[in-house]
């Protein structure tokens, strides 16, 4: 009895920390998606070399289609997290807890801010 209580318990965590992986490589796939749609916007506003305006308007559209995919993909994080990873038992709940959940809010509503001011621009 014992033996299979504690076998459960290492189940339940061995699949947990799967998922805390599985999630930590979804940020870092986040953070660096973030950097390249920056260098991409920033290529708009101010390109190196003289860019005609049906390129530009192209390339904004492109970029406003992967912010909006981006985006879904990340709404899926947060509803991941809240479903499965997110702490539910008393003192689970730490401010690292916190502030991973907040980075993906901060992530998603930061690519929505760009996301208009790119439509504002084209």
């Amino acid at each position: 009895m014992v033996l299979s209580d504690m076998d459960e318990k290492l189940k339940r965590l061995e699949e947990f920390n799967g998922q805390l992986k599985t999630y930590d490589g979804q940020l870092k796939e986040a953070e660096e998606w973030l950097l390249g749609g920056r260098k991409r916007m920033d290529g708009l506003i101010k390109p190196e070399e003289p860019i005609e305006v049906q390129e530009r308007v192209m390339r904004t559209m492109d970029l406003q289609t992967d912010v909006q995919m981006e985006q879904e993909k990340f709404q899926a994080h947060i509803e991941f997290w809240e479903n499965t990873l997110k702490p539910t038992e008393p003192g689970e709940n730490t401010e690292e807890a916190q502030v991973d959940f907040l980075f993906l809010s901060f992530f998603v509503l930061h690519r929505s801010i760009h996301n208009y001011e790119h439509t504002a621009l084209a």
